[in-house]
């Protein structure tokens, strides 16, 4: 086992990198060392079946970790909250409605967001992440789509992997 020098470790966000990090923890955990999940909700989406989803391969509940039940497979303290802020000098951070978290190691995975100060995306587009907010947006305009009997015609801003993979999940669904 390896010799650390802390004995708290604190993972902010439920993202990629912390899921698969609990998940080997709960295979090989260190000994002497806590290791606690902090995120302001208990399930979060897997981006890379995000495709599959608005293709229509897959249902919301399967495209979703459940934190809470890896967390306890794993042997991880979670709780559900949202860090207002994060004191670096006295290693602590501020969670809302409850007392103060000490930590001697920090991890942040919070996922990413994009900027929409571009004049005009506010009012023509819809950022893909986060995904919690995107997916309720696209059914809405599914089925305004349907209800008035008229195709969809949507621009994808974006030529990554992802952007592509969107692209034609799209145009399957």
């Amino acid at each position: 086992m390896q010799n650390v020098n802390f004995k708290q470790l604190v993972l902010v966000g439920g993202g990629h990198a912390h899921a698969l990090l609990i998940k080997m923890w709960g295979m090989n955990p260190l000994s002497g060392v806590q290791l606690i999940l902090v995120s302001p909700s208990w399930r979060t989406p897997y981006s890379g079946m995000l495709p599959g989803l608005l293709a229509g391969h897959y249902s919301q509940t399967e495209i979703h970790i459940d934190l809470r039940k890896l967390c306890r497979w794993a042997g991880v303290r979670f709780i559900q909250c949202r860090v207002d802020s994060i004191d670096l000098a006295a290693k602590t951070l501020s969670l809302a409605d409850r007392d103060l978290l000490n930590y001697d190691l920090l991890s942040l995975d919070i996922g990413s967001t994009p900027d929409l100060s571009v004049p005009g995306v506010a009012e023509f587009a819809q950022a893909v992440k986060p995904i919690s907010q995107f997916y309720p947006r696209y059914q809405m305009l599914l089925k305004r789509c349907r209800e008035a009997e008229q195709p969809l015609s949507i621009a994808v801003v974006g030529g990554g992997a992802g952007g592509v993979e969107v692209v034609f999940a799209l145009a399957e669904r």
